[in-house]
């Protein structure tokens, strides 16, 4: 079938067939393939490539600038924050990509994953542990 307006949907709707929806979609309650395909099909959302978690922060004042699905962080030291998640993963072999654009950092690593959390460090070119003032991670994973 193909939709040239918004489609709003409030029900359960099942197809085994494909739609082209040309504008807004609205559902209320979207839900996604549990499993790719093997190959996975190009251009295809699956729960499993989505990101699930991420966030954009200071280390220097540990002021949040945006985040999703981040309960909140927690100071451990100069150049290391602890990221807490508001919905833990399955489990802890998630993958989290990690970056900083200050100029002094060196280095930005993530270690001791946690289910609910993850430890992000910031290092600077001489190796010391260095507050990072735009620190950003994504998280992809099971939850």
């Amino acid at each position: 079938a193909n939709f040239f307006s918004a489609v709003n949907v409030t029900g359960n709707v099942e197809s085994t067939g494909s739609y082209n929806i040309k504008n807004n979609v609205t559902a209320s309650a979207l839900q996604l393939e549990a499993g790719a395909a093997s190959p996975p099909k190009a251009n295809t959302i699956y729960k499993d490539n989505i990101v699930k978690a991420w966030i954009r922060f200071n280390q220097s004042t540990d002021a949040i600038h945006d985040s999703f699905n981040v309960s909140s962080i927690t100071n451990i030291g100069t150049g290391q924050d602890t990221v807490n998640w508001d919905t833990d993963f399955a489990n802890d072999t998630y993958v989290v990509l990690a970056s900083s654009n200050h100029a002094l950092t060196g280095n930005v690593t993530i270690g001791s994953e946690a289910v609910g959390s993850i430890v992000v460090s910031c290092w600077d070119n001489a190796g010391n542990l260095t507050n990072s003032v735009k620190v950003g991670i994504a998280a992809f994973g099971a939850q």
